[in-house]
């Protein structure tokens, strides 16, 4: 279980959008989708730049921008795996699609900015970021068996879970939303309906008092054996 504690005031959305692209330099009719985190192995960022390159093998009518926001760990001038994601994107044709911006600091702005949260993550027991993504009405797609979150987008309703590592699975369910805004804005209310459901910070707080207290009672009763 985890709690959320809501942001008591979110960025508007339409102003967010409206800078976030211009930031990018992109249209303002282009789609972000969004991953968030440090540029590590386990975050999967390798695989956050292979999915766009599926994405873009497939064609598509509809502009599109991979968008990461987050630092590399480590001296950014001696970094491997960000000197590897560079020849990869140079590989794959992808340096203007693909954006690494590093960290920003109102980071719910870049959320509200998102039409699509991708998690990538090799292993995360249960990253924030989706619940920020949540909170953003922003559908998530993820891969199934890395992470603590799969499960609440399993069924398809507020996003997708796909097989483990299966790049190609992603970009399809990308392209899904892409092509139909009804289905990112459904899925969008969604997620939010679910995080406000589901991870209430008191609630949160209550779970771990009573787990807490079946603990100590547990203590209470070895002591007495």
């Amino acid at each position: 279980p985890q709690g959320y504690l809501f942001t008591e005031s979110l960025p508007d959305r339409a102003i967010a959008r409206r800078e976030v692209r211009e930031e990018l330099g992109v249209d303002d009719s282009c789609l972000i989708v969004m991953g968030c985190g440090t540029v590590t192995p386990r975050k999967g960022c390798d695989y956050f730049v292979d999915i766009a390159y599926q994405y873009q093998q497939c064609g598509t009518d509809k502009q599109l921008v991979f968008m990461w926001v987050g630092d590399p760990v480590g001296p950014p001038d001696n970094n491997v795996y960000m000197s590897k994601l560079k020849n990869q994107l140079s590989q794959y044709k992808l340096n203007g699609n693909v954006l690494f911006i590093g960290s920003r600091p109102n980071i719910h702005k870049y959320f509200q900015a998102a039409d699509v949260f991708l998690l990538t993550s090799r292993l995360d027991p249960f990253p924030y970021v989706v619940l920020h993504a949540m909170e953003a009405a922003v559908p998530v797609v993820c891969f199934r068996e890395t992470t603590g979150a799969d499960s609440l987008f399993s069924d398809g309703k507020a996003g997708f879970a796909v097989s483990k590592f299966d790049t190609s699975a992603a970009a399809e369910k990308l392209r899904f939303y892409c092509k139909d805004e009804n289905a990112r804005r459904t899925s969008g209310e969604e997620a939010r309906q679910r995080l406000e459901e589901r991870f209430l910070y008191e609630d949160y707080v209550q779970y771990l008092l009573h787990l807490s207290n079946t603990i100590n009672g547990r203590e209470r009763v070895f002591e007495h054996q």
